[in-house]
């Protein structure tokens, strides 16, 4: 499938681009080399290993805007924590996609602090908008917030 999709020639509509699967990783690498890929204005791998893709190395690598991480549901109706966000000028943008054990403060943080990251914005999605709290609690040890 994502070799008939990576030789497609038009898709003018494509902008945002989700890979999800146990290899999403590989297959966006695959499908790099495609004639649409440089529209694409967000590239999003939902893959169990997403975490510990290096997010700034890996948009340079793929030449992607904004490459957004984030594990996969591992239940139908849960849905997939923290995504993180890397984009143009070192910018990384955390975010709940739901609301999930691992994706309470401790986890984002803990995910923050093994990334090469001093600012972070915290972006309100469909299931969260940062409060005060948030932000005070990921800021400590010297992270900036936005």
């Amino acid at each position: 499938m994502i070799d008939l999709l990576r030789d497609t020639t038009t898709l003018p509509a494509l902008r945002h681009l989700i890979v999800r699967g146990d290899s999403a990783d590989e297959a966006a690498s695959r499908l790099a080399r495609s004639a649409w890929w440089h529209q694409l204005d967000r590239l999003t791998i939902v893959d169990p290993r997403a975490m510990t893709l290096s997010g700034f190395g890996r948009r340079a690598e793929l030449h992607v805007p904004w490459l957004a991480v984030r594990w996969p549901a591992s239940d139908p109706v849960r849905t997939d924590g923290w995504e993180f966000a890397f984009g143009p000028a070192e910018a990384c943008e955390a975010t709940l996609r739901g609301f999930t054990p691992e994706a309470r403060r401790e986890a984002l943080k803990m995910h923050l602090s093994a990334m090469p990251v001093s600012t972070v914005k915290l972006v309100a999605s469909r299931y969260y908008a940062p409060s005060a709290a948030d932000r005070a609690f990921v800021s400590r040890d010297g992270l900036v917030v936005t």
